[in-house]
């Protein structure tokens, strides 16, 4: 699916590699631009296209957000329409799933079974406090299933972020700018030392970035990719707004703020993220793309391994010979 491009944010760090083993290198842990971060303290995705940006499912322009005739297709860049479209997806998803007598065990889907979302909030103006931290894991569960929420799906590990920039750059194909230059596809690194030093600062409202980490041992996909998720708890007071809310402008621009002066050292915090901001964009031309994929599978890393099931396996058998040809 097509998605709508956006200049470059300014102030993080963009690298280009020229070969699928510099990129993948690069994105090694051990190497010392990650300044010593271990598994879990960074943040990848990756992206078919480095133009786009980091926009959570329900906020993007063509999504559909919800399942009913009628549902609204884009964005509604209004509070009460966009959390009542979101809430409809998250509760057909809930409720179709328990007809179907699957098991959900995840906090709130109880909640979700409601009809009326002022039950779970008890507020007329419910959407102003959505989503509330009783139904974040729900959220994460249907995020995972392919529901449109305000959450971005990330992974602990480089490698599987580029796999899924590899096989969604495949898929989608060449994606030319107006100039007619194709995009390299891209690896997104954010840094969540930062993240979590500043979420941790005891003041009157909390930061905007959250991560959302859910058990995974009911769902292989989760476990097999190192899953997990990141929202923008401000979202809603953006909106209102109508300011962008993309997942790396508003890092870079808390990184801004916190870095003015010394707001940081007056919480004895260290600045230990990377090129002064904690947001890298990690690029390879997109026409290695099915290099990239058949390094990766020569390392283990399969569209079978990431999402272990039979149907997977078969794909991924399929995706080498397609690759080979």
């Amino acid at each position: 699916m097509a998605r709508p491009n956006r200049k470059k944010i300014v102030g993080h760090s963009i690298h280009f590699a020229e070969s699928v083993s510099k990129f993948l290198d690069y994105l090694l842990l051990s190497a010392p631009h990650w300044q010593s971060a271990k598994r879990g303290d960074i943040a990848f995705r990756g992206q078919a296209c480095s133009n786009w940006p980091l926009d959570p499912s329900a906020f993007r322009d063509n999504q559909t957000v919800g399942y009913e005739e009628g549902a609204q297709q884009g964005f509604l860049s209004k509070v009460a329409g966009q959390a009542q479209a979101e809430f409809n997806a998250v509760h057909q998803f809930v409720v179709a799933a328990d007809t179907a007598g699957l098991p959900i065990t995840e906090t709130g889907a109880r909640l979700l079974l409601q009809e009326n979302p002022r039950h779970i909030f008890d507020d007329p103006n419910w959407q102003y406090r959505w989503p509330n931290d009783e139904i974040v894991e729900i959220l994460a569960l249907a995020q995972h299933h392919g529901v449109p929420t305000r959450l971005l799906d990330f992974t602990e590990d480089p490698w599987v972020a580029a796999y899924f920039a590899g096989s969604s750059a495949w898929e989608t194909g060449p994606l030319p700018e107006a100039e007619g230059a194709t995009p390299p596809l891209s690896v997104w690194a954010i840094d969540l030392r930062f993240v979590r030093a500043v979420g941790g600062i005891s003041h009157r409202y909390p930061e905007r970035i959250a991560e959302v980490r859910v058990p995974r041992a009911n769902n292989s996909y989760l476990n097999a990719q190192f899953g997990f998720f990141l929202m923008d708890r401000g979202a809603n007071d953006v909106m209102a707004r109508g300011e962008p809310l993309s997942i790396d402008r508003t890092v870079v621009s808390r990184a801004s703020f916190w870095s003015t002066g010394r707001r940081l050292a007056k919480y004895r915090i260290e600045p230990n993220w990377f090129d002064n901001v904690p947001v890298r964009q990690v690029n390879l031309p997109a026409h290695l793309a099915a290099d990239l994929l058949m390094e990766l599978a020569n390392r283990g890393i399969t569209k079978g391994s990431l999402m272990p099931n039979l149907d997977r396996i078969v794909e991924s058998l399929e995706l080498q010979r397609a690759l080979a040809t």
